[in-house]
Order: structure tokens, then sequence, then C-alpha cells
């Protein structure tokens, strides 16, 4: 919600892509600088938010720049998520290379359609189509499976394997379950309240 708020303040001033991302990278400085107690401050200053900040920067080069030939960074960024996945590696080294992975994910994702722009996916499709569901859910989620996995005796590369496909495909099946029974039938509720209602009042 922080989030739509800082988007939400760019939309009002004219330049959401510059002011959100300028906002966010604001306050992580901030939250550098002065460490607080505070869960509020904590929060709007968490260094997570350059995700966001991330993948706005991406969307609008995927507008102006032809990433097809960038495929490369599909399989640069699993593979080394796979490799984080090694005990060998020290967290200072395992947690930024985790966050270049997501990254490269990206921009291979996008390169992948750009490459391939008539393939058509029906998992995908419904993957994306509850993405948001999949978003505010999964957190929560893997706080009970992180909890459930942790009995079980599992070390390096085979922990990494299990846990990863349990939650990925956990939190996407709850993800769908909670758009297909809450989230559509809410939006289509709203969509007949308002609109119907903005139609009446032109008429």
């Amino acid at each position: 919600m922080f989030f739509f708020a800082l988007f939400f303040l760019g939309i009002v001033g004219g330049r959401p892509v510059l002011l959100t991302t300028l906002a966010i990278f604001v306050l992580v400085t901030l939250g550098q600088l002065s460490q607080s107690d505070s869960a509020v401050w904590i929060t709007w200053t968490n260094e997570i938010l350059l995700f966001f900040a991330i993948g706005i920067l991406i969307a609008e080069a995927w507008k102006k720049v032809d990433l097809s030939s960038h495929v490369w960074a599909f399989y640069l960024g699993i593979a080394l998520l796979v490799l984080c996945a090694f005990p060998a590696l020290p967290p200072q080294i395992v947690h930024p290379a985790m966050h270049i992975s997501v990254i490269l994910t990206l921009i291979g994702t996008l390169a992948l359609q750009d490459r391939y722009p008539e393939t058509k996916s029906r998992l995908l499709s419904v993957l994306g189509d509850a993405s948001y569901s999949i978003y505010l859910s999964h957190t929560i989620l893997m706080i009970v499976l992180f909890e459930a996995l942790a009995q079980l005796s599992l070390e390096g590369v085979t922990q990494f394997v299990v846990v990863t496909a349990t939650t990925v495909v956990a939190c996407a099946l709850v993800g769908v379950l909670i758009h297909w029974t809450v989230e559509r039938p809410m939006t289509r509720n709203l969509r007949k309240r308002f609109v119907s209602g903005e139609r009446s009042e032109g008429a």
C-alpha cells in the first residue's frame, strides 16, 4: 500500500516514473544513514523497496529497447540462483547474488517475450492474471511453509531444490485460488457497482 501511495503521488505530480523512483531511492538512502527501531521507519526505508524502483526502470526500458538479444540474462539469472544454494558461499555473497539473479531473470523473461512474441502459454497467462494475489499472499504462506519444511533434515542443494519447488508451487496455487475466489468476484462486483453507477448518472 505504501508503494501504491508513492506511485499515486507520482501520478499527481505528473511524473510517476521519475518521482516514484526518486522517492524510493531517497527513502532507502535515509534508512541507511539513520537507524531506528520504529517498524514504520524500517519498512518505509527498507532496501527491498529498490526492487520496485528497479522494476519500474526495467519496464520503462522495455518499452523503448528490443531485449530479444538478451535472453542470456534469463539463463544466467537462474544459474546464479542455483549457485546460491551451495552452503560454501558466505551470506555476504549469497544475498547480493540472489538480488542480481532476480533482476537478470526478469530482464531475461522480457527478452524471451520479445524474441518469441507469438508464443502463448495458458499456464503463464493464469499466473500473470493471479500475480497480484500471489504477491499479497505468498509472504504469509511462506512463513508457514518454512516452519514445516524446517522439520525436514535437509541440507545444501537438496534443501534448496525441495524448499524452492515446494514454495513456488504452493504459493502459485494458493495465489491462483485467491484470485479466482476473491479477487475476480470482488473486482467484478466493484465494476458493476461503480461503472453501472457512472452510466446511470450519465444517462
